[in-house]
């Protein structure tokens, strides 16, 4: 009514000039008025249809439709929405995607009192040609509130299920357009011949398949078909818990590999999965192979790898035992290699691959992990990238060095290094191993610090002898995070005076920290003692 009032108010100007407006909306193409009403949640976009009776055609034959219960204050009245909104559809019209998130059980009775009514919405998107279909069911179920026709659908190509809850699937099953499929939280019966059909669809090229953590972690069970397809290109496994491999693994087509969180136990069949022939991608994340005696990596087609192994996630415990197997990794064409996270087994790289690019970011030693040699880890794992390009490292990496037995020792010679970032962690210049390390890149050209580089100071000033360094062809310089204060300004100083063919300085800054705001001025960084006569400096605030 308060709208109505307003609108009833408006000058003659105002109101023509909303009809003009609203005359030119309805003169669009009802191809482009269906593509804006895709964009609003289904709640929304009904709101629209008393626009124009235009409208009200138009969403009777929307080719996106999202219902969530969320949005609704009341499970009634989400529950007469979807009723009423599916029983006007146009069922010659076809639905592009089709979401639902809601609960199965009623809140007053406990009892699955609406697994019918989801049924009938099912079978609606069904019958439309539904092409991309979401189902988040947000309680556990146990009864199965599936139509058998989910399973037999000509045209869905993306299906994605959350279901806390035993999957039994009706057969025949009969998916020949499928190419996604995502299941969340979904228990499987076995091995039986209609799960082996919905996961070896003719054409599946993605398979995702989630568990989060739980106490009952081993009880999840893989059917032993998912290992087994000639079709599948991406996998993405999240399952706390022991992964049992099977001993015959035939993936031809699989390029992309994601493994989250599984506890590996098998030394026979392990190695057939990570070693599969056309694997371009391998990502392990906080797994754990301490069953292991070794890890042993070799897809000949591999071009990236990354281990992201962090303490007190997932399956990792505080309290695990090392043994040290080691990661042997085989791939001659790999492009780019990532470490991040503690380091308690040494990684080999064999062959020392030409690398584009190679991030090792340690974290923090973790108390608890047990006796490992890191300085020795870290060493070695230097050693494996040797060749790289573009070197992304933490102030840890360094520190480790530092507090080694034999800080200078063992770093090796980066010959096409031309990249050295910083990317965790403030550096100090007057860590031997930082001079060091730079010592052994000769065709550095980019150096940047994510995160600050300063000297430590005293009460009385700087007392130590000043780190000597010498980057003959370094060009560019960037430090993140620059406050001004001495400790930063003197190790600037040091950089400047060290690069003959410096072409620019950028220094980046938080508006809220910057300490001296004359420092803004680079009028005042060009008065500096510098040994190349070309750079230039660049002052600009940072977004994180």
């Amino acid at each position: 009514m308060d709208e109505l009032l307003t609108s009833r108010g408006k000058s003659n100007d105002d109101a023509d000039e909303e009809m003009s407006d609203h005359s030119q909306l309805c003169d669009l193409p009802d191809e482009t008025l269906h593509q804006i009403l895709s964009f609003l949640p289904a709640k929304d976009a009904v709101g629209m249809i008393m626009v124009s009776k235009q409208w009200e055609s138009l969403w009777r034959s929307l080719p996106k439709l999202e219902f969530h219960e969320k949005q609704f204050h009341q499970r009634e009245l989400f529950l007469n929405f979807v009723d009423r909104t599916l029983h006007l559809r146009d069922l010659n019209s076809s639905i592009q995607k089709f979401s639902l998130s809601c609960k199965v059980r009623c809140d007053s009775c406990r009892v699955c009192c609406n697994a019918s009514r989801i049924a009938k919405w099912v079978t609606v998107a069904i019958k439309c040609g539904v092409q991309e279909f979401h189902l988040s069911l947000e309680d556990k179920v146990h009864l199965q509130v599936l139509p058998s026709c989910i399973f037999r659908s000509e045209t869905l190509r993306k299906f994605h299920l959350n279901w806390s809850g035993i999957l039994r699937i009706p057969s025949p099953v009969h998916l020949p357009s499928l190419k996604d499929l995502t299941l969340m939280e979904v228990e499987f019966t076995g091995d039986d011949e209609s799960t082996r059909k919905l996961l070896s669809s003719p054409s599946l090229e993605r398979l995702s398949i989630h568990y989060s953590s739980g106490n009952n972690q081993s009880l999840h069970v893989l059917p032993s078909c998912i290992f087994w397809s000639e079709t599948l290109k991406k996998f993405h496994l999240k399952m706390p818990g022991n992964l049992r491999v099977p001993s015959q693994v035939h993936l031809p087509s699989l390029k992309d590999l994601t493994l989250e969180g599984v506890d590996f136990i098998d030394d026979a069949s392990t190695p057939k999965l990570l070693s599969s022939p056309s694997l371009e991608r391998l990502s392990l994340r906080n797994c754990n192979w301490n069953h292991l005696k070794a890890i042993i990596v070799a897809p000949p087609l591999l071009r990236d790898f990354s281990i992201h192994y962090l303490p007190g996630s997932s399956n990792i415990g505080a309290d695990a035992h090392f043994h040290d197997p080691a990661i042997v990794i085989y791939a001659q064409d790999l492009l780019q290699f990532c470490y991040v996270g503690v380091l308690p087994n040494r990684v080999v790289l064999s062959g020392s691959p030409l690398l584009d690019e190679a991030e090792l970011c340690l974290t923090d030693f973790a108390p608890g992990l047990g006796d490992f040699d890191v300085c020795g880890h870290v060493h070695n794992l230097l050693s494996g990238v040797f060749r790289v390009k573009k070197l992304i490292l933490s102030s840890t990496m360094i520190q480790d060095f530092n507090t080694g037995k034999d800080p200078l020792g063992g770093i090796p010679l980066f010959i096409n290094l031309t990249m050295l970032k910083f990317a965790k962690g403030c550096i100090f210049l007057e860590w031997k191993p930082f001079a060091s390390l730079l010592g052994r890149c000769p065709a550095l050209k980019t150096l940047e610090f994510y995160e600050g580089c300063k000297l430590h100071m005293k009460p009385e000033g700087y007392q130590d002898p000043l780190p000597r360094l010498f980057l003959p062809f370094l060009e560019n310089i960037t430090i993140r995070q620059f406050t001004g204060e001495d400790g930063e300004l003197l190790a600037l100083g040091i950089l400047l005076r060290s690069t003959l063919a410096l072409e620019e300085v950028i220094l980046s800054y938080d508006r809220n920290v910057l300490m001296k705001r004359e420092l803004l001025d680079e009028n005042y960084f060009s008065k500096l003692p510098r040994a190349s006569a070309i750079c230039k400096f660049r002052i600009k605030p940072q977004f994180r």
